[in-house]
């Protein structure tokens, strides 16, 4: 729901009368030695309480970075204003693959027409990254 008033202040306080799960993952081929940025569209008001992000042909210093990004200006402080840096400079586990699971205890909430931004910085100049990122997100309701 966009404008929504439903702000939990823990995963204790919200339940299925509040949210719907909306996981959603995505996969991108990067490039290497470069600092690569996905933006994903967040459609409607939503709660983010983890992520996990898998990374192939990860070398030693390649890292991410994750904010929440006004790319359309919807909030009317200019296009492109970073809202938030929620992730900064994780480095990532070098090898043929790298995981990272995470979910936090207390939910942060984005509106509905802002983005979450990855930054996936490569150091590596063999072979070119790819990542796949799942998004732990839950439709607000109400």
């Amino acid at each position: 729901m966009l404008g929504s008033k439903y702000t939990p202040l823990n995963r204790n306080d919200y339940g299925a009368k509040d949210l719907n799960i909306n996981y959603k993952g995505s996969k991108t081929n990067l490039t290497k030695n470069s600092s690569n940025t996905i933006d994903y569209l967040i459609s409607d008001d939503h709660l983010v309480d983890g992520g996990a992000i898998i990374a192939t042909n990860v070398v030693m210093g390649d890292k991410v970075t994750c904010k929440v990004v006004d790319v359309d200006n919807i909030l009317g402080y200019g296009a492109g204003v970073v809202l938030n840096t929620f992730v900064t400079d994780w480095y990532l586990s070098p090898g043929s693959v790298s995981t990272w699971d995470f979910t936090v205890p207390y939910p942060a909430k984005i509106y509905g027409g802002l983005y979450i931004r990855i930054i996936y910085d490569s150091v590596g100049t063999e072979t070119d990254p790819v990542l796949a990122i799942n998004y732990k997100i839950h439709k607000v309701l109400w």
